[in-house]
């Protein structure tokens, strides 16, 4: 499951909290992403999960390494950036979209220093979801021109 929370920073713009049910997260996580995403105008903010230190924004529609890609399991959306899931993509690559929808509307912002602690990564990807991860990559393909990874 996902939980969502909504942070009001001033003026009309908002930011939204994408974040899997089995993270633990540290105080004040969505006000520390979304403040640093104000500073940089991204349209997406995610924690340093590889805890390289420093922010990082991404622009490039590009795969990129995994410890500088988006963590699909815990990340922040700019609300003004109108950005939505394509939900014909319903596990991996749902995410990948997202990422790369953001980067042409401001960007994708790691956050140096924020993490959050993901209890259980991956431990449902068998068999019929598995099956749907390749679907996704196949949709994600036809929409991208490539695939993210």
């Amino acid at each position: 499951g996902l939980r969502y929370v909504k942070d009001i920073v001033g003026g009309d713009e908002y930011y939204v909290a994408v974040l899997n049910d089995d993270l633990v997260l540290l105080d004040h996580f969505v006000t520390k992403i979304s403040s640093a995403m104000l500073a940089y105008g991204a349209a997406v903010g995610y924690p340093d999960q590889h805890r390289r230190g420093a922010n990082l924004i991404l622009v490039d529609v590009k795969p990129f390494p995994l410890q500088y890609r988006m963590t699909g399991y815990a990340f922040v959306l700019r609300g003004s950036a109108g950005i939505f899931a394509d939900e014909t993509m319903k596990w991996w690559y749902g995410d990948n979209d997202i990422e790369w929808q953001a980067r042409t509307a401001g960007g994708t912002l790691m956050v140096g220093g924020v993490t959050v602690n993901h209890l259980f990564p991956d431990h449902t990807t068998v068999g019929a979801l598995m099956e749907q991860a390749g679907r996704d990559r196949e949709t994600f393909v036809k929409k991208w021109g490539m695939a993210p990874w």
